[in-house]
């Protein structure tokens, strides 16, 4: 189990921190289904880069616009404060995050 800070966003969307490099972004705006976001920053360039290959080495999949699920390519850090860039993953399975959050835990 891991505690997390809480911030609402908007109506039906909030953000969960429950580590310092990934966030979850919670959107219950659709009642019918909740729709979960993860954000995991990283430092530098290279270091989202080097783990979006080995994810998608390891089966995790590309954004899929039509099942509104998958991984984004790295971006500039939108969401993860303190880290240059971040990788969003559009319904990420719950083994994946709770990979992210313990190995940023570790740390």
């Amino acid at each position: 189990m891991f505690r997390a800070k809480l911030t609402k966003l908007d109506p039906g969307v909030v953000m969960s921190t429950p580590s310092p490099r990934v966030r979850m972004i919670y959107d219950n705006r659709n009642h019918a289904t909740q729709k979960e976001i993860l954000y995991v920053g990283f430092p530098d360039k290279e270091s989202a880069e080097k783990v979006y290959s080995w994810l998608i080495d390891h089966g995790y999949r590309h954004y899929d616009r039509a099942t509104d699920s998958g991984m984004l390519k790295p971006r500039k850090a939108e969401r993860v404060d303190g880290m240059a860039w971040e990788i969003k993953y559009h319904r990420p399975t719950a083994e994946l995050v709770h990979q992210f959050v313990t190995k940023d835990l570790a740390r």
